[in-house]
């Protein structure tokens, strides 16, 4: 019974933090303090209720992302500011993070272990509510960090670097769902179920650092317009007072 709470707890952190992070990234479009609550809790429930379902028809967790992303993105153009590709992108980004960090420490854990993925997310011992406790902590320490920066950088993204982003972004999960349905059905050695989720890591990584680096450029030309704007504004009104002190 206690691990089964445990498996709970977890889904029920997992709706906290997600939805946390779309609201403190974004923020709220309205004031109304109460209205915003009561709809992230009514979010918060739709995914852990889904969760639950999913996870009672079967083991392999990505294959329902396209529901999670669903929920996440609704709950974006209810209730937070920004356009529809930013808030597109930071779902994307979270639903990915999620993703890597469940089915990285689940192999990890397997080979230490030397278990089948399957057996590990099946567990029902102190083993899996330490496995569940560092999923979480791992989730954290990659979300919030991600939250101050996109809070304290601002970042900016056109349209077309927004959409190939999360096009590659959404590509990398799908590939990684496939390699979870793989891992479960035993068709390729644990060893090159490493490689090939630490290659999948790798590219997330450098996806997030080209993001940033658009965004830094973007916000480079921003400046540089800006100041050329303020530079013709001065010489216009330098020009007016010389034309006005000699008629």
């Amino acid at each position: 019974m206690i691990y089964t709470i445990s498996e709970y707890m977890a889904t029920a952190i997992d709706s906290i933090v997600l939805i946390c992070f779309l609201a403190y990234t974004l923020s709220f479009k309205k004031p109304k303090q109460k209205l915003n609550i009561v709809t992230s809790i009514a979010f918060m429930l739709l995914f852990f209720s889904c969760v639950t379902i999913f996870n009672n028809i079967t083991i392999a967790e990505g294959i329902y992302a396209a529901f999670y992303f669903l929920i996440f993105f609704m709950y974006c153009r209810i209730s937070l500011k920004g356009k529809w590709w930013q808030q597109l992108l930071l779902v994307t980004i979270e639903l990915a993070v999620l993703f890597l960090v469940n089915a990285v420490i689940t192999i990890i854990s397997a080979s230490v272990l030397k278990s089948d993925y399957s057996s590990v997310l099946l567990m029902r011992n102190p083993v899996r509510v330490f496995l569940l406790f560092l999923s979480k902590i791992s989730l954290i320490g990659l979300l919030f960090p991600i939250i101050n920066g996109i809070r304290k950088q601002k970042i900016v993204l056109h349209l077309l670097q927004a959409s190939v982003f999360i096009i590659f972004m959404i590509l990398t999960v799908i590939i990684g769902i496939i390699i979870e349905k793989i891992i479960l059905d035993n068709l390729i050695p644990m060893q090159y179920v490493f490689v090939i989720m630490g290659c999948i890591s790798v590219i997330a990584v450098l996806l997030l650092f080209i993001l940033i680096q658009f965004s830094i450029q973007n916000q480079n030309k921003l400046k540089q317009i800006v100041l050329q704007t303020r530079l013709h504004d001065n010489e216009v009104k330098m020009q007016r007072q010389f034309n006005g002190t000699n008629p």
